[in-house]
């Protein structure tokens, strides 16, 4: 089969639904966004966006880099009873070393409640760690099923997490009070109602139900495999947050609001574009190396991706202005970039295919961090002079890097692909 036919099969089948599932997704996160730039001052979403960037920053360091490596290693075991127990002992790890960070990361956040650089009551940020511990489980269970190929059960399940959350915020922003922890309670409600949900899941999946499975010499184990993706993640968390922090100390709050809103507009490309696609094709890209059947992307379908990008950023922009609040309108000027720091994270995601399957977690590492690396000097750089527009560019930058380093390990691996 050549590439045109893989992926003329690959959008009638899973892209599609994958797809689907992010147009509902986003369809309701585009008409949330407007509502907050009408709910919520510049500033109070300036608190907002540093305060969920906290949280998944907490997320990445505590989850201890357990669901990246759930997602490599479940295919590497035949049976389910395998399969059930490294669910089990992840399951396990999370909840006694992850569970204990966070625990004092909460005792601290009550002790020093301007912990993260802004003057709140300590419960705004404590609801959304909570919030952050318990969507681990929602992650397992969303990699689990899309490791499993079930599509249509995924779509089901994040089309109603959408739905429940956006109609509880929109409910206590109106009858009862416009304020961020409005925002922050129905995702917390919204993550323990997914918790018992994925726990009659998963024992679906595996016709048992889950057994508590921890050893200390088991977490060396684990932790020796799991935690070489933290700094993987940590360096693609500050190519894209870590500026939050660097405008608020050279310009205000403010302007983290409005950073932050044209930051999630331009981030729509991720779950409409970029993830429905990775979603089906990793899976599958997986198997075809598995099966030594794997076989690249021509460079026309970028280019086209790459045109896509760039209108859908001029339309969004023109859309835009009419239905948000004007005091959030100079954002706007920034999607561009963001569509085009997009596309290079689509690129990268294809890059690594081959990185993931044959456990390359060094190369991988290497070309996060740099671009991790490069994103902040460029940050430091360009933000005090720039703003909002150093911050976006540097993020451009960071990606551009990451890309350039990840395409020179998977290009040396072709050598063995089959063209």
């Amino acid at each position: 089969m050549n590439i045109s036919q893989y992926i003329g099969r690959l959008l009638r089948s899973d892209y599609i639904l994958h797809f689907l599932n992010a147009f509902f997704l986003k369809g309701i996160a585009f008409l949330l966004l407007p509502y907050y730039t009408h709910s919520l001052s510049i500033q109070d979403y300036g608190y907002l966006d540093l305060i969920t960037t906290t949280s998944g920053l907490s997320d990445i360091l505590f989850s201890l880099g357990l669901i990246q490596y759930f997602f490599i290693d479940f295919l590497h075991h035949s049976t389910r009873e395998d399969k059930k127990k490294l669910t089990d002992r992840l399951i396990s790890q999370y909840l006694v070393i992850g569970g204990s960070l966070y625990f004092i990361f909460m005792l601290l956040n009550i002790g020093f409640p301007g912990i993260i650089g802004i003057n709140l009551p300590f419960y705004y940020l404590g609801l959304a760690l909570m919030t952050s511990f318990v969507n681990f489980f929602q992650n397992m269970l969303i990699t689990a099923l899309r490791l499993r190929l079930e599509s249509k059960k995924l779509l089901v399940l994040q089309v109603s997490i959408g739905l429940f959350n956006a109609l509880f915020i929109i409910l206590l922003i109106t009858y009862v009070k416009k304020d961020i922890i409005c925002i922050l309670l129905p995702a917390f409600i919204t993550s323990i109602v997914v918790l018992f949900l994925g726990r009659r899941t998963f024992q679906r999946i595996f016709n048992s139900k889950f057994s508590f499975n921890f050893s200390f010499k088991d977490s060396q184990e684990i932790l020796m495999h799991s935690l070489p993706f933290v700094p993987n993640q940590l360096s693609l968390w500050s190519i894209n947050n870590l500026n939050r922090f660097i405008l608020v100390t050279y310009t205000s709050t403010a302007e983290v609001g409005i950073f932050g809103m044209a930051s999630k507009f331009g981030n729509l490309f991720d779950p409409l574009i970029i993830q429905p696609f990775i979603n089906a094709y990793t899976p599958k890209a997986l198997l075809a190396l598995h099966e030594n059947k794997f076989k690249t992307i021509r460079p026309i379908y970028y280019l086209i991706a790459l045109i896509v990008f760039i209108g859908l950023s001029v339309l969004l922009k023109f859309v835009l202005f009419y239905i948000i609040h004007n005091e959030f309108s100079e954002g706007l000027n920034l999607l561009p970039i963001f569509a085009m720091s997009s596309f290079i994270f689509l690129l990268i995601q294809i890059y690594s295919v081959p990185l993931i399957f044959y456990k390359m977690v060094r190369e991988m590492l290497i070309g996060v961090f740099c671009g991790g690396v490069s994103t902040l000097i460029l940050n430091f750089v360009f933000i005090p002079i720039y703003g909002s527009f150093g911050a976006s560019v540097s993020s451009l930058g960071g990606n551009l890097i990451w890309l350039l380093v990840v395409f020179y390990f998977s290009a040396k691996k072709s050598k063995n692909y089959e063209h």
